[in-house]
């Protein structure tokens, strides 16, 4: 799997500027998500960027279907930019 950091937990996120946010609402599709359901499957392509407004969407282990430790993503962050940009896919599955 490609990562850009060897290591997240030392290199959190940063939340995005408020302007970056409503340039995303200007052009996004609000899609409302189930708690429990899936909100993709690994090796599906990536045809959008994820920014999460309320909730958390969790990392599965694409063999049990059980979360990764404390793979999460929550209100503010982002999921998929760089395969997003460059035509990748999931490499695992994620959950509402």
């Amino acid at each position: 799997m490609e990562q850009l950091a060897g290591d997240l937990a030392h290199t959190p996120r940063r939340a995005l500027e408020p302007e970056h946010v409503e340039a995303i609402r200007a052009l996004a599709t609000v899609r409302r998500v189930p708690a429990g359901d899936a909100l993709h499957d690994a090796g599906a392509p990536m045809t959008e960027f994820l920014y999460i407004e309320d909730g958390e969407a969790e990392l599965l282990d694409p063999r049990t279907g059980e979360r990764v430790g404390d793979a999460t993503a929550g209100p503010g962050q982002y999921i998929g930019e760089i395969s997003f940009l460059n035509g990748g896919t999931w490499t695992m599955p994620m959950r509402a």
